[in-house]
């Protein structure tokens, strides 16, 4: 049995870094390198914008353009590198390629990231969401004797899952899971073996979610609703702006302030426009976090309108700063909101059950407070970012000394 490593290096392998859509990636790649277990990351694209607000430390271990050497026209001299350096290696695991084009592309990026990475030293290697990255790792874990793990969310299960999940969760050492629901649907819908599965969550910073101004009165002006989400069509936001009519139509005073973009935005903005509920519903657009923090405080409840969610991130945003949220109960929801504990879960695509769940906080102050102090003890006791990522190193760790032992099996791609 080999001894755990005292000392831990993680190779991030991710598909974009940073975006605004992924916080809780960003965040977790910061705690790695705040608490030195950060080997580099390597993105397959970047928001150069984003990047460069990122600590100048930490940038210095983002590599981006490593990946131009995986192109078609420079596959001779990537093969020439293993050949001479590893050839044994090397054709083994090409050998072991599906024959088809997405597969071998796969590969050849795969082997110009290794020549890229080696002199970094990675313990292991870790994507996040189970698609082209994570497909590179696979590769990537065998060219260089390093296993490879997968964080899994929700897109990449119910949406747009790799055709080869059972394999994949094969060659890795193991697939992460931010709810027990998503865990279970792989298990049972994707067929990946039970103990190759387990459920560390998304959390938040808690540190960050303390109020700086007190609860707003709802005496104050209108009744402020919020939704933060990317304006896409499975975060349900035309459920959420019929809902708001039906508000506008029993006289409730209030407004709605959606924070996101999408490709749904023009959608959104005519069915705004032909509903005339312009006065009672802002479209912000994306809003960097200092903007989304300040607008959790300004508002009274907190609303999610998806068809589908892992567990949302934003909504744990919300239940820390001590939110009332209502949200729709869907996939791993009910883990992070309790019906009529920590918040009020109601059904996907009725927008008269959104109303009445607002009608109802609005008119029971005393049960919205009782609900936001719940769920912000929730979030605080069970969703706590350190916490998760603690787990996750952990896993690692004994993740190391089984896989080192266990013979190498072959792998398969898409």
């Amino acid at each position: 049995m080999a001894l755990v490593q005292p000392k831990l290096n993680v190779l991030y392998l991710l598909n974009t870094f940073p975006t605004v859509s992924e916080t809780f990636v960003k965040n977790e790649v910061l705690w790695m390198w705040r608490n030195k277990y950060l080997s580099c990351v390597i993105a397959l694209e970047a928001d150069n914008h984003l990047l460069q607000l990122l600590p100048s430390g930490l940038l210095s271990k983002i590599y981006i353009r490593s990946l131009r050497y995986g192109r078609r026209i420079l596959r001779p001299l990537v093969a020439s590198y293993w050949l001479t350096r590893s050839p044994i290696k090397f054709i083994s695991v090409w050998r072991s390629v599906p024959r088809n084009r997405k597969s071998r592309k796969y590969f050849w990026y795969a082997a110009a990231i290794a020549i890229a990475v080696q002199r970094h030293k990675p313990d292991i290697i870790h994507s996040h969401f189970a698609d082209v990255a994570a497909q590179y790792a696979q590769y990537l874990s065998r060219l260089i004797n390093v296993p490879f793990t997968v964080c899994t969310h929700g897109h990449d299960i119910f949406f747009s899952p790799p055709a080869n999940y059972p394999q994949l969760a094969q060659a890795s050492a193991m697939i992460f899971a931010v709810s027990n629901y998503n865990r279970d649907f792989l298990v049972e819908k994707k067929m990946v073996a039970k103990e190759k599965v387990s459920v560390v969550h998304c959390g938040i910073n808690v540190e960050e979610f303390n109020r700086i101004k007190p609860y707003p009165c709802v005496n104050d002006g209108p009744l402020q609703l919020v939704n933060v989400g990317r304006l896409v069509e499975v975060k349900g936001h035309e459920y959420l702006v019929e809902a708001c009519n039906l508000l506008r139509k029993c006289n409730i005073d209030f407004r709605l302030t959606v924070i996101g973009f999408g490709e749904l935005h023009q959608r959104l903005s005519e069915q705004i426009k032909t509903l005339q509920l312009e006065q009672y519903i802002t479209l912000m657009g994306a809003q960097p976090p200092d903007i989304v923090r300040d607008q959790l405080e300004r508002s009274h409840i907190f609303i999610l309108s998806s068809l589908s969610e892992g567990i949302s991130v934003a909504a744990m945003e919300a239940m820390g700063m001590g939110l009332p949220i209502i949200s729709t109960n869907i996939n791993g929801m009910p883990e992070l909101v309790e019906h009529e504990y920590s918040g009020l879960l109601v059904q996907p695509k009725k927008p008269a059950s959104i109303a009445n769940a607002i009608y109802r906080l609005a008119a029971n102050r005393e049960y919205a407070f009782y609900l936001g102090c719940n769920g912000r003890k929730k979030v605080f006791d069970q969703f706590n970012a350190s916490v998760e990522y603690s787990k996750l190193v952990d896993i690692w760790k004994m993740s190391l000394t089984q896989v080192h032992d266990a013979p190498r099996r072959k792998t398969g791609s898409c």
